[in-house]
């Protein structure tokens, strides 16, 4: 019989709680993906170089040509259903967690240590929904904003994003080895 999992901490990347009180995203930015289901090749880049490029802060897509082409040529020929982007078009405003998600958390047996990141010039989720996250999950979650990032921060910036969720990570497995039963 297998164990069972237990989800030990949780880290969000560039999110929304959804409900009344969160925002974005913004007019017309899910509607890029229209016509990606019968879209060729050359369009399919197009629309994910307006997707990307709405995603990233203008001076990185600017100083990072190559990169932003290379991830926009990637994002173009990966495998993506058009139902599913649309569901997914169609889920984001409806969406809300609200103060359900926090409650969930703060019932379980131990907190559930959460880290949410953000980047602060995020077009489709202002930083603000990050800090309601925050404040909805509770006093184990923690909020790490990335300076001159959009929403894509991990493409943005990948060494930071990195060593942030090594370090959550490290921490967390610290406090859970401090806190094993029979530990002294």
């Amino acid at each position: 019989e297998a164990a069972a999992l237990r989800v030990l901490s949780l880290g969000l990347c560039s999110t929304t709680p959804g409900g009344p009180r969160a925002s974005g995203p913004p007019p017309c930015f899910l509607e890029i993906f229209d016509g990606w289901g019968g879209a060729g090749e050359e369009e399919r880049r197009h629309i994910s170089e307006d997707f990307l490029g709405r995603a990233v802060t203008p001076s990185w897509a600017e100083q990072h040509r190559a990169q932003f082409r290379r991830a926009a040529l990637n994002f173009a020929q990966a495998r993506r259903d058009a139902d599913a982007i649309a569901a997914q078009a169609k889920a984001v405003p409806e969406f809300d967690a609200g103060p359900a998600l926090g409650e969930a958390l703060r019932a379980s047996e131990a907190s559930l240590p959460v880290l949410v990141m953000h980047g602060d010039s995020d077009a489709v989720f202002p930083v603000s929904n990050a800090e309601l996250l925050c404040e909805l999950l509770g006093p184990t979650c923690q909020l790490n904003v990335f300076e001159d990032c959009g929403h894509l921060l991990y493409l943005q910036q990948p060494q930071a994003f990195v060593r942030t969720v090594s370090a959550f990570l490290a921490a967390e497995d610290e406090r859970a080895a401090y806190k094993a039963p029979g530990c002294e």
